[in-house]
């Protein structure tokens, strides 16, 4: 049964998993098994390239790379997902599903797209410009 402080433990869950998908990206961009995340050398090499790359870009190319990000991943990115989710409701509506708060019905679907969809693209995309690649 949903008590009133069940939302806390629900986002600490999302939280946790969130954690835990940045450490998996990083494994995943970088090349690295689980086990060489916990190894100082490893993110010594880590910030070394990031370092490399902030010198590298700052400021132009960092802000032209934000300025994109900002366009392309949140505003067109949650424009789709609004316009999917508008959709939504009646097209279970259409499905013989009638939900007893579509607003609550609406704001479900863009939440769960936004998890699926704009928040792994955006730790994907600030570790990539941020410089987090292979260290081998």
């Amino acid at each position: 049964m949903w008590t009133s402080d069940t939302h806390f433990w629900l986002e600490g869950i999302v939280g946790i998993t969130r954690a835990f998908l940045f450490l998996l990206i990083i494994s995943i961009m970088t090349g690295a098994n689980i086990r060489e995340l916990q190894h100082k050398s490893f993110w010594e090499k880590l910030a070394n390239s990031c370092s490399n790359t902030f010198n590298k870009n700052w400021p132009y190319g960092f802000i032209a790379q934000i300025t994109a990000f900002i366009v392309l991943l949140y505003g067109l990115g949650n424009g789709i997902i609004i316009i999917i989710s508008a959709l939504f409701i009646p097209f279970i509506t259409w499905m013989g599903i009638s939900p007893q708060d579509p607003n609550a019905a609406y704001n479900a679907c863009v939440y769960f797209l936004k998890n699926l969809s704009v928040i792994p693209l955006a730790m994907v995309y600030i570790l990539n410009i941020c410089g987090v690649r292979s260290t081998n």
